[in-house]
């Protein structure tokens, strides 16, 4: 949906209310495109018309790794307590805990322990960056 990347949240809102598809090329596109900038009240609205909490882009982020990314911390909770996984790794090995470690961003690491997060994860690169 154009108008999720274009970030014009009225739109998609006008859009999914006269029953805009949620696929795009990517099914999970717009999920991902809001978590990432912090439209929770639209990812809540998306995971109801069947979008997949855990689906990865082609580099492996999920939903939950790109609000955590860029420091939305409502749309994390939200994101978890839809069934999100807080231990699922990109393909260059990062969590979204590391994620939030690495922006300082500790209310969103006490979430993420909070539900499971796992301190230590291995990086593919054999280092450990939460030690």
């Amino acid at each position: 949906m154009f108008a999720a990347e274009s970030d014009r949240r009225n739109i998609v809102l006008l859009l999914l209310d006269r029953g805009a598809s949620i696929c795009d090329r990517n099914p999970y596109a717009v999920l991902m495109t809001m978590a990432r900038r912090g439209q929770t009240d639209i990812v809540q609205r998306l995971m109801k018309m069947g979008a997949q909490v855990n689906a990865t882009n082609k580099i492996g982020d999920t939903a939950l790794y790109l609000a955590t990314d860029n420091g939305h911390t409502y749309t994390v909770k939200a994101l978890i307590e839809l069934g999100a996984q807080v231990n699922t790794a990109n393909i260059g090995g990062w969590t979204p805990l590391m994620m939030a470690a690495a922006r300082g961003d500790l209310e969103t690491m006490t979430i993420l322990l909070e539900h499971g997060a796992v301190p230590c994860f291995l990086l593919t690169n054999a280092q450990y960056p939460m030690t």
